[in-house]
């Protein structure tokens, strides 16, 4: 997510996470059963940073296959103005 002063906004990840704990990124997640990229970004915003956002807001950026087990990566871009407080 980036805002109107061109501020990206980053995560600290959980130390409890088995990926990258306690790492500063960008908000990641994984998809459910039943839904697509799309709904799961809309999902983890609201889940991860309590952040609502429409899905006409998520921007497909790149679709690529991560690793030899096949795994699927959308990335989004969100261009929107929230107060962080």
């Amino acid at each position: 997510m980036i805002n109107s002063n061109k501020q990206i906004l980053v995560q600290q990840r959980s130390n409890k996470c088995q990926l990258l704990p306690g790492m500063w990124a960008l908000t990641t997640g994984r998809i459910i059963s039943g839904e697509n990229t799309r709904e799961g970004c809309v999902r983890e915003f609201r889940e991860e940073l309590g952040i609502h956002i429409d899905k006409d807001e998520c921007k497909l950026v790149k679709s690529f296959m991560k690793n030899r087990l096949g795994m699927i990566w959308d990335i989004y871009f969100i261009r929107k103005d929230v107060n962080l407080e």
